[in-house]
Formats: structure tokens, sequence, C-alpha cells
């Protein structure tokens, strides 16, 4: 069944979200107050129909999508609190799932249906390139409205923040694992060849305990963009504990997930 549905923000990833509603049947709304030419270009490319500002969505549409920088989505959940929106409210944003579930009060308390979403791939331009997954008691009729669409929507077995821990793992996984592999190949082609040795050994010796991992993904002597890529993965870590309210860091994962 076509719906209306707003999307907020139309930038590279949530255009192309849009396009997708657009491709799955829907009519799609984006908001065209204090944005920029470029959005506006973005927008009328993929058949969004501008319906002037949040206000105008919040009394049209049944269903909001939120994909916008992920600074910037407590605060358009706010905004959309603040006009008692009472559709379902979708969080499509990089947040971590203390921040998804925050974002649920927020829209919950002005009475919407909140559903958590995160978003793996690049935007939905191609076939089988990107999934949406979603958590929460909506999250079956949330996928729903994607069928037909570029962008595959998966329930993920779980409350609000589910989905978000979905996507925090993954984000740990490849980018923890290539600012390690860089690592590894800064120590070998450097003059760290024998430090890595030792650490390799600390690491055997204790089982695969993280001390010997700890030696090897030190940031001395790295360029600085490397040394960004360690020091973002450990701050990964540090969503993937809140993720699991500070318990085994393995039950982030321990989700399941069935086809919308």
């Amino acid at each position: 069944m076509s719906e209306t549905i707003g999307v907020l923000n139309p930038g590279e990833m949530g255009s192309a979200v849009g396009a997708a509603l657009r491709a799955a049947g829907h009519r799609v709304l984006w908001a065209s107050a204090g944005r920029g030419p470029a959005t506006a270009a973005r927008a009328k490319a993929d058949g969004l129909e501008d319906a002037g500002d949040v206000a105008a969505i919040a009394r049209t549409a049944g269903t909001i999508v939120s994909v916008c920088p992920p600074h910037a989505a407590l605060d358009l959940a706010r905004e959309v609190a603040a006009l008692r929106f009472r559709g379902a409210f979708i969080d499509g944003n990089a947040v971590s799932p203390a921040t998804a579930r925050e974002i649920g009060r927020l829209v919950e308390a002005g009475g919407a249906t909140f559903v958590d979403g995160g978003i793996i791939g690049p935007p939905p331009r191609k076939p089988s390139t990107s999934r949406l997954y979603l958590s929460g008691t909506a999250a079956p009729r949330a996928a729903a409205l994607f069928q037909g669409g570029l962008l595959e929507a998966i329930v993920v077995d779980g409350p609000p923040g589910a989905a978000s821990a979905v996507k925090v793992a993954y984000a740990a996984w490849t980018k923890g694992h290539a600012a390690l592999l860089m690592a590894v190949r800064a120590f070998v082609g450097g003059r760290h060849r024998v430090e890595l040795a030792q650490g390799m050994a600390i690491r055997r010796r204790d089982g695969g305990d993280r001390g010997g991992l700890r030696r090897v993904r030190t940031t001395r002597g790295l360029p600085r963009g490397r040394r960004r890529g360690l020091q973002g993965s450990r701050r990964l870590e540090g969503h993937a504990d809140a993720a699991v309210g500070g318990g085994d860091r393995q039950d982030a994962c321990a989700v399941t997930v069935t086809r919308g």
C-alpha cells in the first residue's frame, strides 16, 4: 500500500533512501526550509516533493525517516517531537544504541511510534549493495515500506537499540580490522619490525590475550592518517561497550535478523 513518507534530510544518503521509497511506490516529501541548493537539486533529481518545512511533513506524512549527520540526530528528533507527530519515526542515523534509545524516548513522548534503524553500505543506487537493519515492535511494518526498492530492509529481533548495535558492530569490525592491517604493514615495513615480533610473541604466550594486540596497535611512528584510523577503532570499542551496557562485547552481535 502506498504511503506518504517524509525524509529528513535528503543529503547523499537521505536522497537515495527517498528514491528507494519512491521505487517502492510511495509519495516522498522533504523540507526545503534551511537547506541549500545542492540538497534541492538532489531531491528534485530523485523525485522528492518539497513540503516546505518539517511542520508540514509532520502534518502530512504517516512515516518520517530521519537520515542526517549523526550530531544532528537528537535535535531533529526534538523538533519532530515538539510538533506532536503521531506517525512512525524511523531513525536511520549512525548513532550509538544509547543515543538511539534516547531518540526513541523523545519522539514517543511526542506521540510517535519509534523504529530504530542502521544503514550498512553506500547510498542505495544499485541492487544488493545496502541494507537497513530495523528493530522495535513496529520494525516489521517499517521494513514492508521498502519492499520493491533498492534498500533491503532486515528486521532485527530486539528492542530499539538492537539495530544500531548491528551498525556499531559492523563498523567496529571493518574499520578496526583495516586499521590493524595498516598497523601491521607499517611495523613490518619500518623500524618497528622487532616490536611487532615481540607483540606477537606476547599474544601467543597469553593465548590470544589482548595484551599482545595492544602492542601491535600502538600508534607511535605511524603516519597521521593511519594513527587516526587506529584511534577511531578504539573509540568504536567504547560504543561496543555501551551497546551491551559494559558487558560481554560478543553479546552486541547476538541478535536474530529476518528478512523484511
